[in-house]
């Protein structure tokens, strides 16, 4: 029987039709057959320690560990909680098979663990408050620049942890403040630096950096001499002083803000060489790229 050209189509279509259903099946069996085949595995998983009221970790135990595991590819897509727990009790030192608490927690079979045991110490906790420390790189367009110290709220955080640490904490940092050619003042969120064997009242704080044009300014700042006999003189008496300032404290910089001086207590005033640095001992904290001239004074008894 001769087929015709529609009846032709209609089978090619069937056929088609028949041959994707076939290569569909085939490839869900193969899939299914992976799925239930045992693969190994290595991977990490994250490691938290509950610790009773009262006590907190004396030092910081690992992190994570490396696990190598066998499980099916069902296993494999559906992942495991990389969460494990580690709970202590209120002994000072105890110690965990690591591969007895994965297996137990994931009920997985675990070929190898690293590390094999973990020994954890603690002691009794306390807790105080200590300053944030804020630490930045920052970076300014030109002409720019931080107008004043950044201002951290709340400066100050409460730190829970073991007593002989905590008793001897005198701040804690905060993760690096990272931006570049900053030219307007910015609010950030700044996050306290982690560390397992704390806890903090806060993880993270609020951060003001004050950004201002800058701008030079010159001034004449007089010489303090002390412990000078009354008859002594000095030569010049009064510095150049040059330095950037924010343009909003500009018209508030003077002389008073700075005092140069010279301190004649140690030095030889019979001595051939008649000369004395001077020191900046005041400044403001607000004022860049400060430099002064002469850097030394020559003294002489007025006759």
């Amino acid at each position: 029987m001769t087929l015709k050209r529609p009846q032709i189509r209609v089978f090619l279509t069937r056929e088609r039709a028949v041959l994707m259903v076939c290569i569909g099946a085939a490839l869900v069996f193969w899939i299914m057959n992976r799925l239930s085949t045992q693969f190994k595995r290595t991977t990490f998983v994250r490691l938290e320690y509950v610790v009773p009221s009262g006590r907190a970790l004396s030092v910081a135990p690992p992190q994570t560990a490396q696990v190598t595991w066998q499980g099916s590819g069902w296993d494999l897509m559906t992942g495991r909680d990389p969460h494990i727990f580690l709970t202590a009790e209120n002994d000072s030192l105890q110690s965990f098979s690591m591969r007895a608490v994965i297996s137990a927690q994931l009920g997985i079979e675990v070929l190898g663990v690293a590390p094999e045991q973990i020994t954890v110490e603690l002691e009794e906790s306390a807790a105080r408050s200590v300053p944030i420390v804020v630490v930045s790189a920052l970076s300014f367009a030109k002409g720019f620049d931080l107008a004043d110290e950044i201002q951290l709220t709340p400066s100050v955080v409460t730190v829970e942890g073991p007593r002989s640490v905590v008793e001897q904490l005198n701040f804690i940092k905060t993760d690096t403040l990272k931006f570049d050619k900053l030219k307007d003042t910015l609010v950030t969120k700044a996050r306290l630096v982690a560390n397992p064997i704390f806890k903090f009242s806060r993880t993270e704080v609020e951060a003001r950096l004050a950004v201002e044009q800058f701008t030079e300014k010159s001034l004449f700042v007089p010489i303090v001499v002390k412990n000078a006999p009354q008859s002594l003189q000095i030569f010049p008496n009064k510095i150049k002083l040059d330095c950037t300032v924010a343009l909003g404290r500009y018209a508030q910089l003077s002389a008073a803000n700075f005092v140069a001086e010279v301190d004649l207590k140690n030095v030889d005033l019979k001595s051939k060489n008649n000369t004395v640095a001077i020191i900046l001992s005041k400044q403001p904290s607000f004022v860049r790229n400060l430099k002064f001239s002469p850097k030394a004074v020559e003294f002489f008894f007025e006759k």
